[in-house]
């Protein structure tokens, strides 16, 4: 079938419409069916979705879009969703996530972009959206523009993983507001620029652990971005080039371990051990 049932009735709460030839999803295309609380699309045709496809369904709990040969998420197409459980998008062919997907979306539990060939994570790719609990990019993203998680507020947990990025760029977190946690791990940072923290607010922890790095510009999170605490670890630095020291303050605590020397703790509490021939400064509150 390649569009929805006619006679479906407007009551129905739990709806699987999988193994069909569905093409894309249109702007508003469930409102009929106002109670829906659990929508299971797999493995479809789904190339397209219009902006506003789930308005109306304040009941909605789950969506699930799997195995379809979307390649992109649209503008505007999950906006407007609030107090849903769970969004998975996994197993798609999803390369680029475009600006304001999310645009008004609150309270959502999870966002699932496991094992999808993400090549672009572009400039406000989440703006507008408040309160997620588990944001997981896909592993090996090679781009993540300046400002791409810019008016994102309330993260329990951003989740990078197995990152292949050419550049940590300028301003990647600016706008980035009230999370629990963000870790990057296991990961080829490739150039760590200068300004990537900037612009970061209200963080509970940062964890930049056992990535490869070819070059450090500047590893600098500034006492305005309001971290509390720090771990810099197992990191493989391959080339600094700033001549000045490389700064990071937390409120209570901070970790840094590695290949670093001349390590300098300044107030609060730290944790230091490196091997090298550059100098770090650890900076607590």
């Amino acid at each position: 079938m390649s569009e929805m049932p006619k006679k479906l009735p407007e009551t129905v709460e739990h709806l699987t419409f999988s193994r069909n030839a569905l093409p894309a999803l249109i702007t508003e295309m469930f409102i009929r069916w106002r109670h829906l609380e659990v929508l299971d699309l797999n493995d479809n045709n789904i190339r397209d979705i219009k902006p506003f496809a789930f308005r109306g369904l304040g009941h909605l709990k789950e969506i699930s879009i799997q195995n379809n040969p979307l390649t992109e998420l649209p503008q505007f197409s999950f906006a407007g969703l609030e107090n849903v459980n769970q969004i998975n998008l996994s197993k798609n062919r999803i390369q680029v996530i475009n600006p304001y997907v999310f645009a008004g979306s609150r309270n959502i539990g999870m966002i699932i972009l496991q094992e999808n060939p993400l090549i672009k994570v572009r400039a406000r790719a989440f703006s507008g959206l408040r309160t997620v609990q588990f944001l997981y990019l896909p592993s090996w993203v090679k781009v993540i523009e300046s400002n791409a998680f810019y008016d994102l507020e309330g993260v329990g947990l951003l989740r990078l993983h197995s990152l292949d990025l050419h550049a940590l760029r300028p301003h990647t977190f600016r706008g980035l507001r009230n999370v629990t946690q963000i870790s990057i791990q296991e990961s080829d940072l490739g150039v760590l620029k200068e300004l990537a923290f900037e612009g970061l607010r209200n963080v509970g922890e940062l964890r930049i652990l056992n990535n490869k790095v070819d070059e450090v510009e500047a590893l600098e999170v500034c006492e305005e971005a309001n971290i509390d605490g720090v771990m810099v670890r197992g990191n493989h630095f391959l080339q600094v080039t700033r001549q000045s020291p490389l700064r990071i303050n937390a409120n209570h605590r901070s970790i840094v371990t590695g290949e670093l020397s001349s390590i300098e703790v300044v107030g609060g509490s730290g944790m230091v051990n490196g091997v090298g021939s550059k100098k770090y400064v650890l900076c607590s509150k």
